[in-house]
């Protein structure tokens, strides 16, 4: 489906300069991530979660120009494609993790975000602010790399990755919720099963829901509003329900 710049910033209140950006830009040749793809936007989160944090970005206070430039683009693009190669078996997670790190370090001169970084994905000795609690729910997490070429306000890192993983962590769990049965006969990485898949796990994923929602809400009323009219339009209580039935 394609989505204009009127739905961008109508529906989801995107900035229109943002919008305008990610609408008209054309697919990279040769990125895996977008491999068969006519369009870089689809309403689909996998590629919609791009301009809405973007946005977020935006609203906390990184440069808007930043946000739109080929540095960063080029940055998160690279960081997709391997993503990409991860999930078709070319590569591994590690060899994954360290190639967004060489890239980070080549983009941008961000020490504060690249430090944090580091702690995190190569050393393995610190926890992402507001990192949610499932291993599941941290599987987009390099594209956090990118943000190296970006100048983060000084003291905003955490309100970064607040609403990060509330955007995140919201498309994740739904993404679970829908590929429950699939995740469960193939043993893949679901939210609900590391949780125990029991009635307990339902309960947790339904509140994480509604915290997001509400977190998203402090800076994206829009955006806000749109989460809770998909948990409706796609009946996920009712989903949740039958999932702690069975």
């Amino acid at each position: 489906m394609f989505l204009s710049k009127h739905h961008l910033t109508g529906n989801f209140g995107i900035a229109p300069e943002i919008a305008a950006f990610y609408v008209d830009k054309k697919v990279p040749e040769g990125n895996l991530y977008w491999k068969g793809k006519l369009l870089y936007l689809r309403h689909n989160p996998g590629y919609l979660f791009i301009p809405l944090f973007c946005d977020l970005l935006y609203r906390i206070g990184v440069p808007l120009e930043q946000l739109i430039s080929d540095p960063f683009v080029a940055l998160f693009e690279d960081v997709l494609h391997s993503a990409a190669r991860e999930e078709f078996g070319e590569t591994d997670e590690k060899a994954h993790l360290a190639y967004c790190y060489e890239k980070a370090k080549g983009h941008g001169g961000n020490t504060r975000w690249l430090e944090l970084m580091d702690n995190h994905f190569v050393r393995q000795n610190a926890a992402l602010p507001y990192q949610p609690e499932a291993v599941a729910l941290r599987r987009a997490d390099a594209f956090l790399f990118a943000l190296n070429a970006l100048a983060i306000p000084e003291g905003k890192e955490e309100l970064v990755c607040k609403y990060w993983f509330a955007l995140i962590s919201f498309f994740l769990l739904m993404d679970d919720i829908d590929d429950y049965a699939k995740d469960k006969r193939e043993n893949d990485q679901n939210t609900l099963l590391e949780w125990g898949d029991d009635k307990t796990a339902v309960e947790k994923v339904n509140r994480l829901l509604e915290e997001d929602i509400l977190v998203l809400n402090e800076i994206n009323p829009k955006l806000s509003a749109y989460c809770t009219d998909l948990v409706e339009k796609f009946e996920i209580t009712g989903k949740l329900a039958a999932i702690a039935a069975s």
